[in-house]
């Protein structure tokens, strides 16, 4: 009876750690949707409509990976730590609201998710977090580096140029970054060069790396293809504006030279690498036998 009555206290007091622990998961985990919420407002203010969508996609498999370690979730038992992700956190928002900005939704991610972790995660857990800072490294580190630093304006101009000589234009470069067409000329600058989408792509490959089982030459094919992508698909999006250069189609190029112009092709690129992973890439289902 006496055995009796302490297994069922201990189960009743297992249960009420766990239920502690999935409360405390629940809090840090709104916490966190709070400031996705201030990133993502952010990309609206400044009508970052490519970075916008590629933002939902990051936090939403930095939010996939988190739920998965629920039943391993510990709270931070030190004092000093919380403290120093609120001074984190605090100098973070501050600065996002007084210059926000291409750097402010570069870094913004990775230091939140650092505030958050310092806040609600006990610190000998971070090994359990490298993917989660992996994939927001990946995605703000680029936006510290100006796009001009990258030097892809030539390539880039003589990628489309060669599109639209395939396509029976009339075609010339001058200078090595104005396309000239029978009915205008555009320049590429480091702005349409590429860099941006190659990025972005390198971004979702990072997740794909950290989300699904891979091989080992996957981790050099994926990001390979991915940035490949990016710039094959932006030397079209620069052929494509030359085609339409003003003053003869000012309209159509004014919405492909757009936010809303360059979302379409961040779109096709996604939907691109995808069915390129699920072809190629995607992990064979086990054979069930019997």
């Amino acid at each position: 009876m006496i055995k009796h009555l302490s297994q069922r206290y201990l189960n009743q007091e297992a249960d009420a750690a766990k239920g502690k622990t999935l409360s405390n998961l629940q809090i840090s985990l709104l916490c966190l949707s709070l400031l996705v919420l201030v990133h993502l407002s952010i990309d609206l203010y400044l009508d970052k409509q490519s970075h916008l969508m590629m933002s939902v996609l990051v936090w939403s498999s930095i939010f996939l990976l988190l739920w998965e370690k629920k039943a391993d979730f510990i709270s931070s038992g030190n004092r000093a730590t919380p403290f120093l992700g609120l001074v984190l956190l605090s100098a973070l928002l501050i600065v996002s609201i007084l210059r926000p900005g291409e750097k402010v939704i570069g870094f913004f991610p990775l230091v939140a998710l650092g505030s958050w972790f310092l806040i609600f995660i006990d610190p000998s857990q971070i090994k359990a977090y490298l993917k989660e800072f992996t994939i927001l490294l990946a995605f703000g580190l680029p936006k510290l580096v100006p796009e001009s630093a990258f030097g892809l304006e030539v390539p880039t101009a003589r990628f489309a140029a060669f599109v639209l000589h395939y396509l029976n234009y009339s075609v010339t470069l001058v200078n090595e970054i104005q396309i000239q067409v029978p009915n205008g000329i555009v320049e590429v600058v480091p702005a349409c060069s590429g860099i941006s989408l190659m990025t972005h792509m390198l971004s979702i490959s990072v997740i794909f790396l950290c989300l699904f089982p891979v091989q080992k030459h996957h981790f050099v094919l994926l990001p390979l293809i991915a940035a490949a992508l990016g710039f094959v698909l932006n030397g079209i999006r620069v052929a494509v504006l030359a085609a339409l250069s003003p003053p003869a189609f000012a309209s159509q190029f004014s919405y492909w030279h757009s936010a809303s112009g360059a979302s379409v092709f961040v779109l096709v690129a996604l939907v691109l690498y995808g069915a390129i992973w699920a072809c190629f890439f995607r992990p064979a289902s086990p054979v069930i036998k019997g």
